[in-house]
């Protein structure tokens, strides 16, 4: 389409824009967008839906499990979980999943509950481009009680 011929000038790439793969040009860029997009929607889901909320497979339960188990959408690639991470508190291992289906396994989240949905909001502005830029600034902007190698630690598990 003239679109997809646009913008594959435009941006230089050879692939639709780059979802799915990280490798191409612009991939952190979708890796932060789309993962801030799903987390927030997930966010506002449980809000809609609180746990007083019941239903024969109990939707509230199930949104706030998936917000908590997630972590990339593809391995290696769209960070889903990373902020919910950084919020929820949880500083034991999680068990996690891609939300492809793939890679079960535990991830250690040593953060602890440092950070919010407003402060994760004022953090991601244009300087941050990928998801090692929102590790610096969250070095930058930690809280006292997390040390850099918490955040350095779950910056690693994504």
């Amino acid at each position: 389409t003239k679109i997809h011929q646009h913008l594959t000038h435009k941006f230089n790439i050879d692939r639709p824009l780059g979802h799915g793969d990280p490798t191409v040009n612009l991939a952190g860029h979708i890796q932060i967008a789309e993962s801030w997009a799903e987390h927030m929607a997930l966010t506002i889901v449980k809000n809609m839906y609180p746990a007083t909320v019941s239903s024969a497979s109990n939707l509230a339960s199930s949104w706030e499990l998936h917000h908590e188990i997630v972590r990339n959408e593809s391995i290696n690639h769209i960070p889903i979980g990373i902020y919910f991470d950084l919020i929820d508190g949880v500083t034991t291992g999680e068990s996690t999943r891609n939300e492809n289906g793939t890679a079960n396994r535990t991830l250690s989240d040593p953060v602890g509950g440092a950070f919010n949905n407003f402060e994760l909001a004022r953090i991601l502005n244009s300087t941050i481009k990928t998801p090692a830029d929102l590790r610096v600034k969250c070095l930058q902007d930690r809280p006292v009680f997390v040390s850099d190698a918490n955040i350095n630690m779950l910056s690693s598990e994504y």
